[in-house]
């Protein structure tokens, strides 16, 4: 606040009502409908413009009436417009905070569906297969005929594609669209039927992929017949033809059934990754020497201003500018053209760049190519890798067909005619010295130096004197192989416990020893 007036120092005489006037006047007291000084200060300082006026007209009643008037209506709209402004400021954060709060349970409530989903989905699972429809599904008849299927709508296709170019027409004859309808008809059903058996879980099991294309593929098919009956025209054609194409994407259906074209498969779309950084290197070695070769070019043509024009329009063509000069050092490298024909544009601009672009050949075909390809095979045999379902397959099928070459091979060295179905040691003893025995047992891994022992072993384990054919194969299955880490712990533990075992029964043998001494 500014410093107060000289005039205006009697803080107890304005505390008191009375005006301040200088030495030596005499004081007179306010008059009762007067404001006092006080207020006329505040008056002046939050509006200047009346209290000047004011000030000017003090001199009568009726001026001081009509000022203390006009303050008091400015003082009043002043008020009442700082009200409304508060009001209007009250409304606006109402109304922000209704639009936060909308929000937020807006947002809630998207969290909690998706949450709802998401517990919806881990907690499906593959419902029981009871019943004709989940065993004619999983049939393997049922994966042939669709395997057969699709192969047959392949070529199909193959045959509609060359009606359509001979006759130049987008529609074909009756019998084309006849058999375009059965095997739309027949992914239908087989779609039906899977739905019908896997339900929810189609969508969410370990091949769902597969499913999803088989279900677009399905409803692109049956959005073709519903637009063949609508209007057309060229944006309608161009749709029709945009569907049709996808009749092509039928052929990958078959994938899934073949196994060696599913992984062929895989490690293609595996190797798009290395694809694209191979094809980044590339560009970066052609564009290397696509600078060197070209500014070699343009000096010479530059520093001989009397070359012929059919020369330097020769020149240019292949050279001209780096994306054409990248083109022809590709097609080059990879046999598209004949590499002496640009080798010989480049000599004429100095045997430094001859000498130059023979080393770019060597240099990309021993190379780059090499070392792409390397990357690629090995890309190729990281996904090649079987998974543990396939390995666990693989040792199925391998002690399967041991199992039966086994038990092929002791039913025709058999001595005991009579009773084939046990074998004794005696009947071991004799197989076991026979020269096509030993190899089948070798090739399995089981290399048997002595055949009493391995035989008592497993006596030892059925407790009986001779052993079924049955269990004498599987006990031989399961030892093929080398011990792990794992046989050897068990075996030590076993050891471990029976020794505690022992111990134990010699401990209360020594007190009932004891015991009874007593």
């Amino acid at each position: 606040l500014p410093p107060p007036s000289p005039l205006f120092m009697c803080s107890g005489t304005m505390a008191k009502g009375m005006k301040c006037s200088p030495p030596g006047d005499v004081v007179e007291p306010p008059s009762p409908g007067s404001p006092s000084p006080s207020f006329v200060g505040a008056l002046s300082r939050r509006h200047p413009a009346a209290s000047s006026e004011s000030a000017s007209r003090a001199s009568s009643p009726a001026s001081r009436r009509e000022d203390r008037n006009l303050t008091s209506t400015s003082m009043l709209s002043s008020m009442q417009a700082e009200a409304s402004q508060s009001s209007l400021n009250v409304s606006n954060f109402r109304a922000r905070h209704q639009e936060t709060s909308a929000w937020l349970r807006l947002a809630e409530d998207e969290r909690k569906v998706g949450v709802r989903l998401i517990d919806w989905l881990s907690g499906l699972k593959e419902p029981e297969h009871e019943g004709l429809l989940p065993r004619l599904v999983g049939s393997a008849w049922f994966n042939r005929i669709c395997l057969m299927m699709i192969l047959l709508n392949g070529a199909f296709s193959v045959y509609d594609t060359n009606m359509t170019v001979h006759a130049l027409s987008d529609r074909g004859d009756q019998f084309v669209l006849t058999l375009d309808r059965c095997f739309l008809a027949w992914y239908v059903f087989e779609l039906l039927c899977k739905l019908a058996v896997h339900k929810c879980w189609f969508f969410v099991n370990e091949e769902y992929r597969w499913n999803l294309l088989d279900f677009l593929l399905v409803c692109c098919g049956v959005l073709e017949i519903a637009l063949e009956g609508m209007m057309v025209d060229v944006m309608f054609m161009r749709c029709l033809r945009l569907l049709r194409i996808t009749k092509v994407l039928r052929l990958f259906r078959a994938v899934r059934f073949l196994t060696e074209l599913r992984l062929v498969l895989h490690c293609v779309l595996g190797s798009i990754t290395s694809l694209l950084w191979a094809s980044l290197l590339l560009a970066l070695v052609l564009m290397m020497f696509a600078l060197v070769f070209v500014q070699g070019v343009a000096g010479h043509i530059i520093d001989s201003p009397d070359l012929p024009q059919a020369q330097v329009e020769d020149m240019l063509r292949g050279f001209g500018s780096v994306q054409s000069c990248m083109l022809i050092l590709f097609q080059s490298a990879t046999g598209g053209v004949d590499w002496f024909e640009p080798y010989e544009q480049v000599l004429k601009s100095g045997w430094t760049y001859g000498i130059g672009f023979i080393f770019y050949i060597v240099f990309f075909t021993f190379s780059v190519c090499n070392i792409v390809t390397s990357v690629f095979i090995d890309k190729a045999m990281q996904l090649a890798r079987p998974d543990i379902e396939e390995v666990m397959m693989q040792k199925r099928r391998s002690n399967m067909q041991m199992a039966h070459e086994l038990k092929r091979m002791i039913e025709k060295m058999s001595v005991d005619k009579d009773d084939s179905e046990f074998i004794t040691l005696a009947e071991f003893q004799q197989m076991a010295m026979d020269p096509s025995m030993k190899i089948l047992l070798e090739h399995h891994g089981l290399c048997i130096s002595d055949a009493t022992m391995f035989f008592k072993m497993l006596m030892d384990i059925k407790q009986s004197s001779g052993l079924r054919v049955s269990d004498f194969v599987d006990r031989c299955v399961h030892m093929k192989g080398a011990a792990s880490s794992v046989d050897l712990l068990m075996i030590n533990y076993g050891i471990t416990a029976l020794r505690e075992s022992v111990e134990k029964s010699l401990n209360d043998l020594r007190c009932h020893i004891r015991v009874e001494t007593v």
